[in-house]
């Protein structure tokens, strides 16, 4: 009986040996075959061209030049504050023609928006992390605080009295400014937009008084003097005003935020395909007007493995889901 048993067992586990290794091999020659000359379209979660997109092309442009590589086609689909393109991707075919090109918005949206339909983490295969932009920290020339430390001591004594403008709950001008006082045990009111210029024209005109921008959108206001840079937001200084210190220089040790561009399949998707389509963007990543574009943009090119990607997802989530609790922020706001 126990001979048996046993043989039974190692033929039950020699099968599933087979089975894996036999669906490994026709996910391979799937992937081998994929795309066939079929095109792949990158699915945006807006209402038409923008910032994000607009980086994408430049890499689906490159591609176009690169020998063996695919057709990349873009579709838009707005709405529901970016869920229903996110879902449409999440609920496609898992077969590598349909993908997600995303913003940092994507991982905070569901953390505010518990009926967002999607899970940042489980809803899609991570595909590549494609660039970051870092924030720097802006106030009115004539404030009272002249330079971080100052700005940080009048926020210490004056608790919940300095407006934070942003364009609106978990958005990626709200979350540097949500993640500073969080680690620094210190509070703003926060004040949402719903046209992104307005909150950097109130601002120049003093009626709110502090605010967080990418270094190419502010750059101009704080060389023309209209705006007072008093740190930025990344784990490295701009290229674009390399005197402007890092908050971590700056005493908050382990403080980086990032706005970045990602690019995600639907859960499920094939590892050999997704791992195709991460070379091509490799590819596309070295590119050298891609590489100029993105200088002149004061971006920096990660061009991630899908492993390394799926990490920085993961973390994120933990990172910032922890701050939009204590600060108890959500989309109703």
């Amino acid at each position: 009986m126990k001979k048996n048993t046993m043989k039974k067992a190692s033929l039950l586990g020699a099968a599933a040996i087979a089975t894996g290794v036999a669906g490994f091999s026709h996910a391979q020659a799937v992937a081998d075959a994929y795309p066939n000359g079929k095109p792949i379209t990158i699915v945006f979660a807006t209402d038409g061209p923008g910032s994000v997109d607009t980086e994408y092309r430049l890499h689906i442009e490159a591609l176009r030049h690169i020998p063996d590589t695919p057709t990349f086609l873009i579709e838009y689909k707005g709405g529901g504050g970016g869920t229903i393109g996110a879902n449409y991707v999440a609920r496609s075919t898992p077969d590598g023609f349909t993908l997600l090109g995303t913003a940092s918005s994507f991982v905070t949206l569901p953390l505010v928006n518990k009926d967002s339909g999607y899970d940042a983490n489980k809803s899609f295969a991570p595909v590549m992390l494609v660039t970051k932009r870092f924030f720097m920290i802006m106030v009115h020339p004539d404030a009272p605080f002249k330079d971080f430390k100052a700005y940080m001591d009048y926020v210490k004594n004056h608790p919940a009295e300095l407006f934070w403008s942003s364009t609106g709950a978990g958005s990626s001008t709200q979350m540097p400014g949500l993640l500073l006082h969080s680690m620094t045990k210190t509070k703003v009111t926060d004040v949402f937009y719903k046209q992104p210029a307005q909150r950097l024209t109130d601002l120049v005109a003093g009626r709110v008084n502090v605010t967080a921008g990418t270094t190419l959108a502010s750059a101009a206001l704080v060389k023309a003097g209209k705006l007072r840079a008093i740190a930025v937001t990344g784990d490295r200084r701009s290229q674009l005003m390399p005197e402007i210190p890092t908050v971590a220089e700056l005493g908050v040790k382990g403080y980086e935020y990032s706005s970045w561009l990602g690019l995600l399949a639907p859960a499920k998707t094939p590892a050999p395909i997704v791992n195709k389509i991460n070379g091509w963007f490799q590819l596309s990543s070295k590119d050298p007007l891609v590489l100029k574009k993105m200088a002149e943009t004061d971006t920096a090119v990660i061009a991630s493995t899908p492993e390394g990607f799926a990490k920085f997802l993961r973390e994120e989530t933990v990172r910032l889901g922890k701050v939009i609790r204590e600060a108890k922020i959500t989309s109703s706001e």
